[in-house]
């Protein structure tokens, strides 16, 4: 059975991606996507008909993550029940309840695998879409590398570009700091290369800046697990250079935005963001409604901020705390900034004390999805692949804690009867189970 769920939720993952349909990675992504609904109705429906039943004979796994998921169901409600105020009452809670059946699917696969099952699980992923994406970009270029505005930059087996340089900076993570155990070494050290190597042939300025930035943001959370005593000298080498590197790039913006092919704006962001705001501020509390704003490109809400950019194709704000904004206004946001914070502190804790390379991953994962979105939209969005991930996180992590009690009764217990069966491998100590072991099956 756990084979079939494992083939099931790489495929699913790689739909949300839009990696399944060869014909929609093709020039015009919208256009192509708009064209190619039948096909992408068929296949949701099958993704979630077969998730029904994956949950109906695994409902008590399910139903253990599905406590820990109150702020999830929240910020899901909160979509459905944003119908009720938008211009478009059936398109939004139809949108809603597909994210809230993608939140279902990643509940499940929390509750049902431990940690080093979920990064076998993305490592695999990471390696079909690399091995995709090569066959694609050199066996059918005409579909695997783009000949429009971007012109001669690498997408895949993605609709886009940007959604390659997404999936191979989430691959270089997963492979780099998850390691799954169950990746043979040499396979893993083809697969990161062959990441690294697609990520700069999207052109992805934006992937390859994360990638950056998170090898710097993993070195930093590395020094907060050393002792004390030992931290002082390590930040009286580390501060000056964090200064330095600061104080370079302030001073040769321009030049490195160049040398990313990019313009001083972000690549037109800023003005986006400028117009969006003032969108923002005109039902600032409960937003426009579940992913209603761009629905109508120019003849619905977005009109104004369309007109004032001068760009009508614009599907997105460009940073997914502005689009959440847009969908379920500041109360939405706040929800989903409750949410979080919750699960960056015991990701953070996870870290300090966690022993395995997986005990990495939550905390990394976090601050990967915080900063991906500050400059696109992957936030409660469909078909960006990332909520999944993020959802996985945040139930394993609440399903950990809510085992914490069971381990300390189960100690408590090996204290009073004690025997040598109770002695791990080492020989030291009681054998405690992994926290998926306390997921009522």
């Amino acid at each position: 059975m756990k084979l079939f769920e494992k083939a099931y939720f790489i495929f699913a993952l790689l739909w949300m991606a839009r990696g399944i349909i060869p014909i929609a990675t093709g020039q015009g992504d919208q256009r192509q996507a708009i064209e190619f609904d039948a096909l992408s109705f068929a296949l949701q429906f099958v993704v979630f008909a077969i998730l029904a039943v994956l949950i109906f004979f695994h409902w008590n796994s399910f139903k253990a993550g599905a406590r820990t998921s109150t702020a999830l169901f929240v910020i899901c409600g909160l979509a459905i029940a944003s119908a009720g105020w938008s211009s478009e009452p059936g398109f939004a809670l139809r949108r809603a309840i597909i994210l809230l059946a993608t939140t279902m699917l990643g509940i499940y696969f929390a509750s049902r695998f431990d940690w080093d099952e979920q990064m076998s699980l993305f490592g695999w992923l990471a390696v079909i879409s690399i091995v995709g994406s090569f066959f694609m970009a050199i066996f059918l270029p005409d579909y695997g590398i783009s000949h429009d505005v971007h012109a001669g930059d690498w997408k895949g087996i993605f609709p886009h570009k940007n959604v390659l340089g997404q999936q191979m900076a989430f691959g270089i993570l997963v492979l780099a700091v998850g390691r799954p155990k169950r990746l043979p070494r040499g396979i893993l050290a083809v697969a990161l290369f062959g990441a690294t190597l697609l990520l700069l042939l999207s052109r992805s300025a934006t992937g390859v800046a994360i990638v950056v930035v998170m090898a710097f943001i993993y070195a930093t959370l590395h020094l907060m697990r050393l002792r004390r005593e030992k931290t002082l000298p390590l930040w009286l080498v580390y501060s000056p250079l964090i200064f330095l590197g600061a104080l370079v790039v302030a001073m040769n913006r321009s030049a490195i935005l160049d040398i990313l092919g990019r313009s001083a704006t972000l690549t037109g962001r800023t003005q986006i963001w400028s117009a969006v705001t003032r969108a923002i501020g005109e039902k600032a509390w409960f937003g426009y409604g579940y992913s209603v704003f761009w629905s109508l490109g120019p003849h619905g809400d977005a009109r104004n901020v369309l007109a004032a950019i001068h760009w009508g194709g614009l599907r997105q704000a460009q940073s997914g705390y502005l689009d959440l904004c847009l969908d379920l206004g500041l109360i939405g946001l706040i929800v989903f900034i409750i949410g979080f914070c919750i699960a960056m502190w015991r990701g953070l804790k996870l870290f300090r004390i966690g022993s395995t390379q997986a005990d990495k991953w939550p905390i990394i994962f976090l601050s990967f999805f915080l900063i991906y979105n500050l400059v696109e939209s992957s936030l409660l969005q469909l078909y960006t692949f990332l909520w999944v991930p993020y959802v996985m996180v945040f139930v394993s992590l609440s399903l950990a804690r809510a085992a914490e009690p069971l381990k300390s009764e189960s100690n408590a217990e090996s204290l009073v009867s004690f025997d040598s069966s109770d002695l791990n491998e080492t020989g030291f100590g009681p054998s405690l189970a992994p926290a998926s072991e306390y997921q009522s099956e």
